[in-house]
C-alpha cells in the first residue's frame, strides 16, 4: 500500500511539472484535485495497459535498441489524456510532438521524486 502512495505521490509531481513546462499539454481542470486525479489515471493506464502494450511491442523496442520505449510512453501518456478527459479531469495535448515532450518530462521528473520520497518514507 506505501508503494502504491509513494508512486501516486511521484505521479502527481511529474504530471504538474508537465503541465506547467509542456506548452501543448493544457489540463480541462487546474484545481488540484484534477491534478491527483490525473495522476491515479496515468498510473491505472501504465499499470494495466502499458505492460500488454510493451509485450506487443517487444521486437519494436528490441530493434530500436530500448528507443521504442519512448513511444509506448507517448502513447500511454495520450492515453491517459483522453481517458481522464472522458471523464472530465483530463488533459489535451496538442500533437505527437507534445505528448513525447510531456512524456519525456514526466519521466525525468518520476526519477528523482521517487528517489526523494522513497528516502523521506523510510
Amino acid at each position: 500500500m506505501r508503494g502504491f502512495i509513494i508512486r501516486w505521490g511521484v505521479n502527481v509531481v511529474a504530471i504538474w511539472v508537465a503541465f506547467q513546462v509542456v506548452p501543448g499539454v493544457t489540463p480541462i481542470a487546474t484545481s488540484v484535485d484534477a491534478v491527483i486525479v490525473n495522476a491515479l489515471i496515468f498510473g491505472l493506464v501504465n499499470s494495466v495497459i502499458r505492460p500488454l502494450l510493451r509485450f506487443v511491442t517487444c521486437p519494436l523496442i528490441i530493434a530500436t535498441l530500448g528507443l521504442g520505449t519512448l513511444i509506448v510512453n507517448t502513447c500511454m501518456f495520450l492515453l491517459a489524456g483522453w481517458i481522464g478527459t472522458y471523464l472530465g479531469y483530463g488533459f489535451r495535448v496538442d500533437g505527437f510532438v507534445a505528448a513525447f515532450v510531456g512524456a519525456l518530462v514526466v519521466s525525468v521528473v518520476s526519477v528523482p521524486t521517487s528517489l526523494l520520497l522513497r528516502v523521506a518514507f523510510r
